[in-house]
């Protein structure tokens, strides 16, 4: 039988300005797996109704103080449903990611790792960088690591290939039963980074691994840049 895979993005309202084209990349091609959608806008409710206004599977979970707590909040709701109901895999896919292939599952899970993500890149128009880090072997890298200059990622999205990295957004990511089992999504108020920093930091220090897919190039539709901005 085909692994049990749960789909799923977290959202908000501030995402609305993508929300057609992201919505059009569904259903996927996988046949055992579940979207679910969860919204943590804070209000009473009617963005949740508008995604439900689409046939989309929605939960609505509380925001909390700020947009930090509000996506590791979210995240452990899904790691919570994909525990309680026997997932093999959780699979993130943010709602400002753009041209996810059909296939997406199949292909991340046939790459037998556990956690796996795709190559995309973050920023605004002027500067944008892979959303990928590595080891730093100077001192002031972010929990001993750097992220990878554009052209660095260039070079890795010419191998077309897998690539160890010491963490990578979860934009569009695959995570193992094994590792969201051991692994949750933090957030710390005093301190900046989001959650998957703190995420990836603990896959490594439970002795899990981290790739990411150079064969999978992501537009990355963030708010602080234009529509469909090709960097590659």
């Amino acid at each position: 039988m085909k692994p049990k895979v749960l789909v799923f993005t977290v959202t908000y309202d501030k995402k609305d300005y993508c929300f057609e084209e992201f919505v059009k990349q569904f259903p996927l091609s996988y046949s055992n797996y579940r979207h679910v959608w969860i919204d943590n806008t804070d209000d009473d409710g009617e963005y949740a109704r508008k995604l439900e206004s689409y046939g989309l599977d929605v939960i609505k979970a509380r925001r909390g103080n700020n947009a930090r707590e509000a996506l590791a909040r979210s995240q452990n709701l899904a790691r919570k449903i994909a525990l309680d109901e026997g997932y093999d895999y959780a699979l993130s896919i943010e709602s400002d990611m753009l041209n996810v292939p059909s296939s997406i599952i199949q292909t991340l899970i046939g790459r037998a790792k556990d956690v796996v993500g795709c190559f995309y890149t973050i920023g605004d128009d002027k500067v944008r960088k892979p959303c990928v880090t590595v080891a730093d072997k100077k001192p002031n890298g972010l929990l001993g690591t750097r992220v990878l200059s554009m052209e660095e990622g260039r070079e890795m999205l010419k191998t077309n290939g897998l690539h160890g990295v010491n963490s990578c957004g979860l934009g569009c990511t695959l995570i193992k039963r094994e590792v969201f089992k051991k692994v949750r999504f933090m957030y710390y108020p005093h301190l900046k980074p989001f959650s998957d920093v703190f995420f990836a930091n603990d896959v490594w220090k439970k002795g899990f691994k981290i790739y990411v897919d150079a064969s999978i190039y992501l537009n990355h539709d963030n708010y602080f840049c234009s529509a469909h901005v090709e960097d590659r």
